[in-house]
């Protein structure tokens, strides 16, 4: 009998809470997540701004933001149980896999960058009552806050995500949809305390001149963060795209710039609704006009097909991924390292730079004859998604060690987040 499930096959109660923990903590370690950090940085820096207000207005902003991140995290559960039902595999940041969307959430990072320097402003419901820090003020920019905060999530799979919603997705809608709950209660947490003792707000530096220098630097950086992405979209498509993509986010530059200037503070109604229609409208034709992305190369792994086909060194090891290659290095006793990342994938990325290309693991692999299978999740592939699901993994990155001697001695899967010491320590059989 498997530990936490029961003789019938039922999973038991505290299973279920044992994983529930898991989805809160890797909700609260999104927070510090590279790709999400720069929004909670503006997220505080509002809070700061409210600082001097009372009570029940911090706390009204503080869970118009964890509303916003809970209902968006819902509607992600609510496709992902779609999905599921539809027969596909599907697991935390599938939507990235589409270039469509990728592009879109560059061009909203973009604009809300765009924001950060004062170019825009947009006023919701309560904009004369809550902090002033972003283009949309109010309860209801808190709320879009949220919102904005699980979108740039997506690219960051935090430790304990990937085991809690794997187990979710294995088992009832109504599973699912309370852990993402958990997950949105974790991630929102911070802000939750804030809210309810708003006293420690006040411990925070007091806005001045270093706010407003602060504000554009984190804009610098969320323009560096669309940038990042399209980058991931743009690999193996041919130039006229790039470039297609450089006029879009001019004309996206324009209509915000258009909308700053039309609708200023103090506008009437009828003129801020006339300028968002038409910076709306000109967003939509640029998109129509120019965003294409039918046209993609064969090879998206980022690394030559030479690599595949016995080469020497490095290369000699280094393999695609594929569930025969892996089955046949398996039978053949030999040790496998598997690597599925993504493109949009930020933990990846950081991960690839730092840890897995680095000459002391490069030669680790090479010293002990350990092949390296890459696999590239960025568009989808059955094939990995067939193995991750028979793993128990739902997100990117999967880090996963078969030791020589066959399939009775492994895999060993590693964190999200590695480091040298530990394939060092797993791969030399150091205890």
């Amino acid at each position: 009998m498997t530990a936490g499930v029961s003789d019938n096959g039922n999973i038991s109660f505290s299973s279920i809470l044992y994983y529930i923990l898991l989805a809160f903590t890797g909700g609260l370690l999104l927070n510090v997540m590279p790709c999400v950090f720069p929004l909670l940085s503006i997220k505080a820096l509002s809070l700061v701004k409210q600082a001097e207000e009372n009570k029940r207005k911090i706390l009204l902003s503080s869970l118009s933001y964890a509303s916003g991140i809970i209902s968006s995290l819902l509607i992600l559960a609510v496709f992902l149980i779609i999905l599921r039902s539809a027969g596909r595999f599907a697991g935390w940041g599938f939507q990235m896999q589409s270039p469509y969307f990728v592009m879109a959430l560059s061009a909203v990072i973009f604009i809300f960058a765009l924001s950060m320097f004062d170019v825009f402003t947009v006023t919701l419901p309560g904009g004369n009552t809550a902090g002033k820090t972003s283009a949309v003020k109010g309860y209801g920019g808190h709320f879009l806050t949220g919102i904005f905060a699980v979108l740039v999530a997506a690219p960051c799979t935090a430790p304990f995500l990937g085991p809690a919603i794997a187990f979710a997705l294995s088992r009832s809608s109504l599973i699912i949809l309370l852990f993402f709950i958990f997950i949105g209660a974790g991630f929102s947490l911070p802000f939750i305390i804030l809210g309810f003792n708003h006293k420690l707000i006040k411990k925070l530096p007091k806005p001045g001149r270093w706010s407003s220098i602060f504000k554009e630097l984190l804009g610098f950086i969320l323009a560096g963060t669309s940038v990042y992405l399209v980058s991931g979209i743009l690999k193996g498509r041919p130039p006229e795209t790039g470039v297609n993509i450089l006029f879009f986010f001019l004309a996206a530059s324009f209509a915000a710039w258009l909308y700053g200037k039309t609708a200023f503070p103090g506008a009437s109604a009828k003129r801020t609704a006339s300028a968002l229609l038409l910076s709306s409208a000109i967003i939509a034709a640029g998109w129509f006009f120019l965003i294409d992305f039918s046209k993609s190369a064969d090879n998206t792994l980022g690394i030559s097909d030479t690599q595949y086909s016995g080469g020497t060194g490095v290369n000699a090891y280094i393999k695609p991924f594929s569930q025969d290659i892996l089955n046949s290095l398996i039978n053949e006793k030999k040790g496998v390292f598997v690597d599925i990342y993504a493109d949009w994938c930020t933990t990846c990325k950081i991960n690839e730079r730092f840890v897995l290309s680095s000459d002391e693991i490069i030669s680790l692999f090479l010293e002990n004859k350990i092949t390296l299978l890459k696999g590239d999740f960025t568009n989808g592939d059955p094939d990995i998604g067939d193995w991750m699901k028979e793993n128990g993994k739902a997100g990117v990155p999967v880090y996963a060690y078969y030791p020589p001697g066959g399939a009775d001695t492994g895999p060993y899967f590693f964190p999200e987040i590695i480091t040298k010491a530990m394939l060092v320590r797993k791969i030399s059989n150091i205890d």
